[in-house]
Parts: structure tokens; sequence; C-alpha cells
């Protein structure tokens, strides 16, 4: 994906499966059914933690009330204002279920780091260096800071974010994509250990070593958090 899956897009899944009676609510949040992996029985499993704080945090949230999934976000904004930002608070199993729904997959962590930089052996996948006009990433001076942002705002033009005209550079990678270095973390297919998979990017609250493309973390399956999405893969036949 040339970007990583928003707000809106996980919301429109959210009310689609539902609807279709593919996922339901548990006590932490929506819940649904996990086929099982090598590492991992079968089983009903946390894909998204449901939340309404609106306080002063910067990122939106979404809960479920009256029927609907709804997206809460930080005062002084719009619910528009945050539909195109990164779903965050989303599980691996999660961001594994979207992929299934829409016939598509998560990438490997070696995909993943390929269309970050392709050949090209940067440290980002935009060049060796990075700073305020290329990605988010903590103290960065974004708008957002310290926050998700828009998805593919750096695109080389000029935005009215949160009333402030904030410039960019054209910063994606060789492959043409979007937010490899920064904004959230992306879950990947792959195992770090027998318990955790592996997360690529960095994120809004990691410093500029962190969101390298070299650079890999890791998180259990059913751990969410603000500074965690994904994006998806096509399998070409």
């Amino acid at each position: 994906m040339k970007y990583e899956v928003t707000n809106a897009q996980y919301l429109e899944y959210l009310q689609m499966a539902h609807a279709a009676g593919d996922i339901h609510f548990g006590w932490d949040g929506v819940r649904g059914p996990y086929p099982g992996d090598e590492h991992t029985a079968a089983g009903i499993k946390l894909f998204y933690s449901l939340g309404t704080e609106i306080d002063t945090y910067n990122y939106a949230r979404i809960s479920y009330s009256n029927g609907s999934f709804n997206l809460n976000y930080p005062d002084g904004f719009s619910g528009e204002d945050y539909l195109n930002h990164p779903v965050v608070f989303i599980t691996w199993f999660g961001a594994w279920h979207f992929a299934q729904y829409y016939g598509l997959r998560l990438p490997t962590e070696y995909e993943w780091e390929k269309a970050a930089r392709g050949m090209t052996g940067y440290d980002y996948p935009f060049g060796l260096g990075v700073g305020t006009e290329n990605a988010n990433y903590y103290n960065s001076g974004d708008p957002y800071d310290n926050g998700t942002t828009p998805v593919g705002i750096y695109n080389g033009e000029t935005h009215l974010l949160n009333g402030i005209l904030f410039s960019t550079v054209d910063s994606p990678s060789p492959y043409g994509i979007y937010d490899m270095a920064g904004n959230v973390a992306n879950f990947t297919d792959s195992w770090f250990d027998e318990n955790n998979r592996v997360e690529r990017g960095g994120s809004f609250l990691n410093d500029y070593i962190r969101i390298q493309s070299w650079y890999r973390t890791f998180d259990y399956p059913f751990m969410f958090s603000s500074t965690i999405g994904f994006r998806c893969v096509r399998t070409l036949n």
C-alpha cells in the first residue's frame, strides 16, 4: 500500500465486518476468529481496543455506540481532521483480519524493507538523512507533534495542518511508498521470536535513529498502542 491504513479505512471495515457477523464485541474491544499458526492457537482474538478519551492526546481512537463505530479525536479538532491519519490501537490480529477481509496480506519484514529502501543502501527511504520536512518522528516539529499526522503529507507540498502552513519535501521510498519512516510503526507478518511479531518503520515517539529502514522492533500480537499501525500488500499472480 502506498500509505498506511487510515482511520477512515478501518472504520469502513469495522462497519462491514460487524454487519456481516464476522466480528463481535468483547470486554476489551472488537474481537474475531483467528485460525492459528505455528506459534498461536486458534481462537477468538482481540482485533481493536475501543476507547473514547478526547482530551489532550494526539491521535484518534474508535468507539462504538448507537449502532455505529465512531472516531474520537482531540479537543479543538473535528473527526474530518483525523480520518486520514493512520489507524492505531489495532492488534496484529486486527491488522491480519483487515488484510484477509480484502484479499490482501501483511508484508514480511524483508518485503517491507525492500519496499522501504530498495537496493539503495540508504538509512531512510528517501536518503541518508532526515529532517522535519521528511518524516514524523519524536520532536520533529510537525504541526501535530508528538502524534500521528495525515498519511502521505511528506510529498513536497505545503499543507494547512492544525492551523499551520507546513512545507514538506517529497520523501517517498524508491517504489513511491510514503510514511515508511515514522508516523506509526508497521506490523509485519514476520516473527521476531516465538512470541512476538516484528514491527518496522518507527513512530512519532521514536527518535531519528529508530525510524531508519533497517531498525526492527517487536510486540506481542495481542498488544495495541497509539504508535503502531500497518499497511497491506497484494500478491500478484
